[in-house]
């Protein structure tokens, strides 16, 4: 393979690999987000399900 189609497979990987990394970082973000959502939900109710308890 000569240098400047070496260098180009090189570039094209790289850059491949560097919109792997941003969109893994993305799914990151939105499964940590996904998961506060969760958590928030979860105290909500269980917060409505004290006031419940206490209310009867």
């Amino acid at each position: 393979m000569s240098p400047l189609k070496s260098n180009v497979v090189t570039d094209s990987f790289i850059l491949h690999n560097k919109k792997r990394s941003q969109q893994f970082a993305i799914n990151r973000i939105h499964l940590l987000q996904l998961s506060a959502s969760l958590q928030l939900e979860f105290a909500q109710q269980l917060s409505y399900q004290e006031q419940l308890t206490y209310d009867t």
